[in-house]
């Protein structure tokens, strides 16, 4: 138990006169709270309440404490306080390119504008980067998230599109089911499959078929630009495409099929101590992408599933 949160529990006990207002003064629970006194009294050997069924009442012990312990808890919070206004203000973020560059810098210059004091470092990089390593203060991340230490925050999703190009198309086969792509080359994107999978949704289920692919890159930008060149069949995040499929330039394929999301987090490290300018960020982006949840309106209705390639 940290000290400190039993120092807080046994002031509040001690103004309130129960464990049970206790807890409602701390917002945590009354069983919480006898634990947290049950601790701290282990720790001082000394017992610092009577209880009975129907009564606490202070101990003499708990009554010598009482300034003592107010007077732990001031000089915390002080120290606290004191500790905040030093915090360095600077903050290093890591994010994707594709989404790094058209969409995250973007909002960083909005914040930084409105903390002019920050400097703020941003690597652009499709690395899985180690956070401690490269001394992150946050990650941003388009994945399913595997099993981490991480601390994680959605800040939005992002649905997986099939396309290629109108000439392409009309010099290949047909492609009606998710079977007919068994018959065209994939451009492989492995930021989103490097196992040449696509997903698809058939009757509420996810599932994936594998086709083949003589290209790989790992971009978005990259993989458009082949298939804008006739190369083959492509899977994307709709954010990068949008405006392509919009002019006609790219074509959406069995879009009846293909709604399989990615979700967008934002990562950053455990830390006892709380970087204010931090939370102020995280809470900035979940505002700025906060329209990111929404259902494009052809697939409103649809059971949402996320892919895991």
């Amino acid at each position: 138990m940290d000290i400190i949160e039993g120092v807080r529990a046994f002031l509040a006990t001690a103004q309130a006169g129960s464990f049970t207002a206790a807890a409602d003064q701390l917002r945590i629970s009354n069983k919480l709270v006898s634990k947290y006194i049950a601790t701290l009294e282990e720790q001082l050997g000394a017992r610092l309440f009577f209880r009975t069924t129907r009564n606490l009442h202070i101990t003499p012990a708990g009554e010598e404490y009482l300034p003592r312990a107010q007077a732990l808890l001031n000089a915390h919070q002080e120290f606290i306080a004191s500790t905040e206004n030093d915090l360095p203000q600077k903050l290093r973020i890591t994010a994707p390119t594709n989404f790094g560059e058209d969409f995250v810098i973007k909002a960083i210059a909005k914040f930084q504008k409105q903390h002019p004091s920050l400097f703020i470092d941003v690597k652009i990089t499709d690395e899985m980067t180690n956070l401690a390593e490269g001394a992150f203060d946050l990650a941003i991340r388009i994945s399913n998230l595997n099993d981490s230490s991480l601390i994680s925050k959605k800040m939005g999703r992002t649905r997986l599109i099939i396309a290629a190009s109108p000439q392409y198309l009309a010099e290949h086969p047909p492609i009606k089911t998710p079977e007919d792509l068994t018959n065209h080359d994939l451009i492989i994107d492995t930021n989103v499959s490097s196992r040449g999978k696509i997903p698809y949704v058939l009757d509420g289920e996810l599932r994936a078929i594998k086709i083949n692919g003589r290209i790989s890159v790992n971009g978005a930008r990259a993989t458009a630009s082949l298939a804008l060149a006739h190369n083959g069949i492509m899977i994307s995040p709709d954010i990068f495409i949008r405006q392509s499929i919009m002019s006609g330039e790219l074509v959406e394929i069995l879009s009846e099929y293909s709604t399989a999301w990615l979700p967008i987090h934002m990562l950053h490290l455990p830390s006892p101590i709380k970087n204010p300018l931090l939370k102020q960020l995280m809470d900035f982006l979940s505002e700025e992408f906060s329209n990111w949840w929404d259902q494009p309106p052809h697939i409103a209705g649809t059971k949402i599933l996320c892919a895991r390639l």
